[in-house]
């Protein structure tokens, strides 16, 4: 089976989240990959038990390997979009165009919320917001 090897990633300062955060996610990442392998193992030693104990333990064990799997690979994404520090957006990028197109209803609530005398509808459940 494949072995999952921990990635290394080049994260700088970052404003807004503490060099602290930072060490605590790495631990984190290390730990998914380190289970990822082990369930692995674990998988191929229970798969040689011809039995009903053994293929319920595959079934589990194969439950649990999901987890650790989307735990790893969560982190490698987020450490990814971190590494090399902040980098700005396109000011037109494709990013701000889908956004627009399907969130543009929270522009027209913010406008209505910011200045609630330009409009005459009743505001007591925006309020809540």
């Amino acid at each position: 089976m494949q072995k999952f090897e921990e990635k290394k990633f080049n994260i700088g300062i970052l404003k807004g989240i503490s060099a602290k955060n930072i060490e605590e996610h790495l631990k984190l990442y290390a730990g998914y990959v380190k289970n990822a392998n082990l369930i692995q193992n674990m998988i191929e030693q229970y798969a040689k038990i011809d039995d009903e104990g053994g293929k319920y333990s595959v079934a589990e064990i194969t439950r649990r390997f999901g987890f650790e799997f989307n735990g790893m690979r969560n982190h490698e994404y987020y450490f990814d979009s971190l590494s090399g520090g902040a980098k700005e957006l396109k000011k037109e990028g494709e990013l701000k165009k889908t956004n627009r197109k399907r969130f543009w209803w929270v522009r027209r609530l913010a406008r209505k919320i910011q200045n609630p005398s330009h409009y005459s509808w009743r505001r007591l459940g925006y309020a809540l917001l």
